[in-house]
């Protein structure tokens, strides 16, 4: 609810993607790259008026001068925005930073509604943000199995879901590596706690250096050891089916997205590496968790 001097004070909510908000930032308009005004996402109880109030030239107004906002007086009610587009990967947040959310009230030199002015809020309430859940780790209840694997180090398909995307510990449980030196196709399969709807898969291959490997990105080189062409699929049970197929990649990381669809796990089909093999560093699956 609110009580404010109409059109000359007034709160408005918004995001900001990356860090905290500091002093001045959004002042009097967001940036719309890493900050936004989340009344543009407001689809219930949505910003009632502009703060545009007539002032004297003498007269300091308003940081939030010409802005729609909350003015005014209204009773208590709810209001319901979508964070969807700065879910992790989403639209406003590819890099899956985290966000910041600020309630933001000013008001112009002087106010006019006594001293139980202002804006009262009740609750607040964050709701999963697209259903961010990797369901293919190890921490969620998933194993790993591999169609070979080689046995001299520890490449173990476990290590393809060990939560180490930059394969810290290869040769030693941090990946997988199979052992038909050669020969394709390969398969590495995650089994997932039961089913689970997802829409996203990244997979890591082994990155250039790897003895002194770095948290991977979309343009980590991974042209020396890496999987170049291979197949992502979804599996129930025993049937798989392919949602992607990639060939002549030379990244460590790749990031395949889809329509939201059931498995109960997801098989890398491998048909061609580098240096005679196949080489995993971590596998992620990233939908609504069932359980």
């Amino acid at each position: 609810s609110f009580n404010q001097e109409a059109f000359f004070d007034g709160g408005v909510l918004e995001l900001k993607v990356g860090a905290p908000f500091a002093n001045g930032d959004a002042t009097p308009f967001p940036s719309n790259v890493n900050v936004f005004d989340l009344g543009n996402f407001t689809i219930e109880g949505a910003y009632n008026a502009p703060l545009d109030g007539t002032l004297e030239a003498t007269v300091k107004g308003s940081p939030l001068q010409g802005r729609l906002g909350y003015t005014g007086a209204k009773s208590l009610h709810h209001t319901r925005i979508s964070l969807n587009d700065f879910a992790p990967g989403a639209t406003y947040n590819p890099d899956s930073l985290p966000v910041y959310i600020r309630f933001r009230n000013t008001s112009d030199v002087a106010s006019a509604n006594g001293v139980d002015q202002g804006w009262y809020i009740d609750n607040v309430a964050i709701n999963n943000l697209d259903c961010r859940v990797n369901v293919a780790g190890a921490s969620s209840g998933a194993t790993a199995t591999a169609s070979s694997t080689f046995t001299d180090r520890n490449y173990t398909p476990a290590g393809a879901i060990d939560g180490d995307r930059a394969g810290a510990s290869w040769e030693s449980g941090g990946g997988w590596n199979d052992a038909t030196r050669g020969a394709w196709p390969d398969d590495w399969t995650v089994t997932f706690n039961g089913a689970q709807t997802i829409s996203e898969v990244r997979l890591y291959t082994l990155q250039n250096n790897f003895r002194n490997p770095v948290e991977p990105t979309a343009t980590t080189p991974a042209d020396l050891y890496g999987i170049s062409d291979f197949e992502v699929q979804t599996c129930n049970g025993a049937t798989c089916t392919t949602v992607a197929t990639v060939t002549g990649n030379d990244k460590a990381m790749r990031v395949i997205t889809f329509a939201p669809t059931s498995a109960t796990g997801v098989r890398i089909k491998i048909n061609n590496g580098r240096v005679y093999y196949s080489r995993l560093v971590e596998v992620e699956a990233f939908g609504c968790s069932a359980q």
